[in-house]
């Protein structure tokens, strides 16, 4: 049972969600990303 758990806690889990903000200028996959831009991971 506590595997079950433990995939359950995993896969409902917000981290998956959260928004990073971006703090130096980079490209990534062809999208320019500038500091203060909000990503999600």
């Amino acid at each position: 049972m506590a595997p079950a758990v433990e995939e359950m806690l995993r896969r409902a889990s917000t981290t998956a969600y959260n928004r990073r903000t971006a703090t130096r200028r980079t490209e990534f996959g062809g999208q320019e990303i500038v500091p203060g831009d909000k990503v999600v991971l």
